[in-house]
């Protein structure tokens, strides 16, 4: 970091100036016998993060007829129907937990969706939670990955929690057991 960069931790007390924002321990080794309110242009502040609520796609805000067909051995499952954009915005049903995602986005908070599926479908991701009223802050797909979704998710979410106070809603237990692992709040739908 530079000269007057820092890293703000959600927590703690920062003093905020006519030149921004500096640690609130820069103004105590600088005035250490001067209370905060010494300094009539400061003020200190507590940042709380901000919360995001990250959703699954599949089976947890929609029902989807996308299934899993079975091919080569050696190969492995062929998920070519989680790639059919058509087969999504025609087929898919909302769940219940739709109404959870409009309401926190209407209150302000960010909406993420963190899906299986591949990066190729994002944007029929997009338009089916459009239909809904639904605007995702970022649609990770982390299908193109590979095969451990768990681990790339949990990936994801540690990252988020870097940033974001995190809530994840899943319907696969493993990938809820590594989400809160990696510090997310986890929902089993």
């Amino acid at each position: 970091m530079g000269a007057g960069d820092f890293s703000i931790n959600p927590y703690s007390p920062h003093t905020y100036s006519r030149f921004g924002p500096r640690k609130s321990s820069d103004f105590f080794e600088k005035n250490h016998h001067a209370p905060l309110t010494a300094d009539p242009q400061c003020v200190t502040v507590y940042i709380m993060r901000d919360k995001a609520f990250v959703f699954d796609l599949d089976g947890t805000l929609f029902e989807t007829s996308a299934k899993v067909l079975q091919s080569d051995p050696m190969v492995g499952p062929d998920y070519v129907e989680f790639g059919d954009a058509y087969k999504l915005l025609n087929e898919s049903k909302p769940l219940p937990l739709i109404k959870l995602a409009q309401e926190v986005q209407k209150e302000g908070y960010r909406v993420f969706i963190l899906t299986a599926r591949r990066n190729i479908i994002a944007p029929a991701i997009k338009r089916l939670l459009a239909r809904y009223g639904i605007t995702a802050e970022y649609v990770f797909c982390v299908g193109d990955r590979g095969f451990d979704v768990a681990q790339y998710k949990a990936e994801i979410l540690r990252e988020l929690g870097k940033e974001f106070q995190t809530f994840f809603y899943d319907n696969e237990k493993p990938n809820l057991v590594l989400a809160a692992q990696a510090g997310a709040r986890v929902f089993q739908v």
